[in-house]
C-alpha cells in the first residue's frame, strides 16, 4: 500500500478515536441545567442575603423584611391578620390588629427544626413569626466610632443592605447617625444606623461610601458634597 494512504488512514484513525472519547467524556459530565443554575443563583442569593435559618436552637438577630409581622402564640395557626393584604390591614386601626412587628423593626430569634417556617421570637417580643417574612442578618463588625456624618446630598437607609431594596429612610448631607455595626456584602461596606432609639428601635444599613466617621472633637467639612453644613442627628421612624 502506497506510504501515503497508510499515513492519510492513521491520521483519520486518530481523529475518529479521539472525537469518540470527546462525546463519551461530554455524556458523563453532569449538565448545568437551567433549574441547577437557579439553585446556584439562590444559593448565593440566600449568602449576599444573610442565609436561610439554619443554626437552630441558637439565637440570632432577624430584621423585619415585611410590612408587618403577626406574632403568633401557637407556631402551627396563623393568625387571621396575616391572610389580608396591605392595603385591608392599612385600612384597620392599630388597636383592631394583632400584636406584631413593623417593617425594619429587629428582634432576637431562632430556628426550630420542628417547625422550620416559623422562627421563635425571644426578645423584644415572644411568640413566633412567619420565617419568609424575616431576614437573617449576619455578625456585624465594629464601627470606627458611634456617629457617621451623611457626605452626600442625599444618601438612602435600607432594612437589608441592597441597593435595589425598597428605601425606608433619606438622609440629608450633614445629618449624623447613631451607628452600632458595619457589614461588607461581596465587597461593599455598609454602616447599620439606629433610629427612634427610645421607641422600638429600628435599624437600617446605609452606604459607608456615603457617610464619614465623627470623631470627638474634628468635623471633616472635606467630605461634604455641597455647601450644606447642617449638622443634626437623625432619630426619625423608619417608613412602612
Amino acid at each position: 500500500m502506497n506510504p501515503t494512504k497508510l499515513v492519510l488512514i492513521a491520521v483519520i484513525s486518530v481523529i475518529v478515536l479521539a472525537t469518540g472519547y470527546f462525546l463519551v467524556y461530554r455524556h458523563r459530565q453532569a449538565p448545568t441545567t437551567p433549574a441547577t443554575h437557579t439553585a446556584r443563583q439562590n444559593d448565593s442569593q440566600n449568602q449576599q442575603r444573610g442565609g436561610p435559618m439554619t443554626l437552630s436552637g441558637k439565637e440570632q438577630t432577624y430584621i423585619v423584611a415585611s410590612d408587618y409581622v403577626f406574632i403568633r402564640r401557637d407556631p402551627n395557626v396563623r393568625l387571621p391578620e396575616e391572610a389580608l393584604s396591605n392595603k385591608q390591614l392599612q385600612e384597620k386601626g392599630p388597636q383592631d390588629l394583632a400584636p406584631c412587628l413593623y417593617y425594619g423593626e429587629s428582634v432576637l430569634g431562632e430556628a426550630d427544626t420542628a417547625h422550620p417556617d416559623v422562627i421563635t421570637l425571644r426578645a423584644p417580643v415572644q411568640g413566633y413569626g412567619d420565617g419568609k417574612k424575616f431576614w437573617l442578618q449576619p455578625p456585624l463588625d465594629a464601627v470606627e466610632t458611634s456617629r457617621y456624618l451623611c457626605v452626600r446630598d442625599s444618601a438612602a437607609v435600607h432594612v437589608v443592605p441592597h441597593k435595589e431594596a425598597k428605601e425606608a429612610l433619606a438622609l440629608k448631607q450633614g445629618e449624623v447617625v447613631e451607628a452600632d455595626g458595619k457589614l461588607d456584602i461581596h465587597g461593599t461596606p455598609w454602616i447599620r444606623a439606629t433610629f427612634n432609639p427610645t421607641d422600638r428601635p429600628r435599624r437600617g444599613f446605609i452606604l459607608a461610601s456615603d457617610l464619614t466617621p465623627l470623631f470627638a472633637g474634628k468635623v471633616d467639612e472635606s467630605h461634604l458634597t455641597g455647601g450644606g453644613n447642617r449638622i443634626g442627628v437623625k432619630s426619625l421612624f423608619l417608613t412602612m
